[in-house]
């Protein structure tokens, strides 16, 4: 059985469709664990060894260090397993295709447990790793900078906005896009996450992913607010990321004709196929995608079904 069905909704005379969005199966499972996992272990650790007194008074060149880490990282977990999942690794990124139509309420929500239970597993392992070591880091645990912004709750759920916003775009920019530079989307999107932690990591610690901040989180220190925590770590993220999304779809995607939010486009896996003429598609009566073959011959019996006039077609809408 395929790991992902699809299903078609038919207008006018059934030879456009749109599609549900993909339902996902137990290796997209397995990805979006394994991957958050991997992202969260390695981010937290990179952190706890190049540690200060917290992650926001680390100097420049620390930065520098971590964010290439969050480049490369990413880049390689998009390559070897956005094939599975879409390459999501942050809750953030999964409401947002979730609001946006690209995977199912169920789905996203399976998403969502597996992100948070890798996290957690990822800083488990830094700390058993590390023990001491990351301990004055709360081994990665992002906090607000009481230096620079005072460690007042507003400035950071809007650097955590921002920095989201830029990576949500790239991500609609390389992945959703069907016209975008897909093959690219490795170092595009690995790269915006870089530059948004060299920018933003001295402010909040770079969160810019509820899953990633919550794991270190549950075992650093605990006397940062929680409600500071969930304004500027969890809504800060979602937020941006939503943003980026619906304006990335109103803005570039529906003006060229690919706005549709049930057009399936499964992020990063290169099993969505789109066409450089703005993403139509042509389906047969069963919803599967139409070969240059078969597109040639609904083209020609629509030629042969128009009138003796030369002057319209059959009348039907689609």
């Amino acid at each position: 059985m395929e790991a992902s069905r699809r299903t078609a909704a038919y207008s006018g005379t059934g030879r456009t469709a749109h599609r549900d969005v993909e339902r996902r199966g137990p290796e997209a499972y397995a990805a979006e664990l394994i991957g958050t996992l991997m992202l969260v272990f390695f981010i937290c650790a990179i952190v706890s060894l190049h540690h200060g007194a917290s992650p926001t008074a680390l100097g420049v060149t620390d930065w520098a260090v971590i964010g290439l880490v969050h480049f490369f990282l990413l880049a390689m977990l998009i390559h070897t397993l956005g094939g599975a999942s879409g390459g999501h690794f942050n809750p953030a990124v999964t409401i947002t295709f979730a609001a946006l139509r690209k995977i199912g309420p169920v789905d996203a929500a399976i998403y969502i447990v597996l992100q948070i239970i890798g996290a957690i597993l990822g800083a488990l392992l830094v700390k058993l790793l590390l023990d001491n070591e990351g301990e004055a880091v709360g081994y990665g645990q992002p906090t607000i900078s009481d230096t620079r912004l005072e460690s007042k709750m507003l400035p950071g759920f809007f650097a955590e906005l921002i920095g989201t916003f830029a990576l949500m775009w790239a991500i609609m920019g390389v992945a959703v896009n069907p016209k975008g530079a897909r093959d690219w989307a490795g170092i595009t999107i690995g790269g915006t996450l870089g530059f948004a932690v060299l920018v933003f990591g001295p402010l909040t610690g770079a969160g810019l992913n509820p899953a990633r901040a919550l794991g270190p989180s549950l075992f650093g220190d605990d006397s940062a607010p929680v409600g500071d925590f969930i304004v500027a770590y969890v809504l800060g993220p979602t937020v941006g990321a939503l943003l980026a999304g619906m304006l990335y779809t109103a803005l570039i995607l529906r003006p060229d004709g690919m706005g549709d939010g049930r057009r399936e486009i499964d992020t990063l896996s290169g099993r969505a196929e789109s066409r450089r003429d703005g993403g139509n598609v042509d389906y047969d009566e069963t919803g599967d995608r139409l070969g240059k073959d078969d597109d040639h011959d609904v083209r020609r019996g629509d030629d042969e079904r128009r009138d003796d006039t030369g002057t319209g077609t059959t009348g039907n809408t689609l």
